[in-house]
């Protein structure tokens, strides 16, 4: 499926809605945390990827416009390595891959308790919402 039609489904309302009871914290790579609570209001798209996945490598440069044309509106991009390598190696990939939207480390599944994912390509469409 073409990642413009993804998009539009997302903003069209096809999403998966998230209501955090405790302020979950994401980290990237670089360190730098992030407050779900922080993205209230903004769809949340998460892409886990893989440098051993072509059709991941091939969607990287329509990602990359699509955080640039978006970045300072209401849709938050992130990509998630799913091999969970060493940080080290996860910035050399996104270096490599010339991946301009921030890449968090793998902690989502424990800290949000989501179902281990197992399907590949997996993305998740969250909103969030103030209780």
């Amino acid at each position: 499926m073409p990642l413009r039609t993804l998009f539009f489904l997302v903003l069209t309302g096809l999403s998966l809605t998230s209501h955090a009871k405790a302020d979950i914290v994401l980290q990237d790579i670089q360190g730098q945390e992030i407050p779900f609570s922080s993205l209230n209001g903004k769809w949340v798209f998460i892409n886990y990827w893989a440098s051993w996945c072509q059709p991941c490598v091939d969607e990287i440069p329509e990602l990359n416009r699509f955080y640039e044309e978006n970045k300072t509106g209401n849709v938050a991009i992130f990509g998630v390595n799913y091999d969970a390598l060493p940080i080290r190696q996860q910035k050399m990939l996104v270096k490599q891959f010339d991946i301009r939207y921030p890449n968090l480390k793998k902690i989502l599944q424990t800290s949000c308790t989501w179902e281990t994912l197992t399907a590949f390509q997996s993305r998740l469409y969250l909103t969030h919402k103030e209780n």
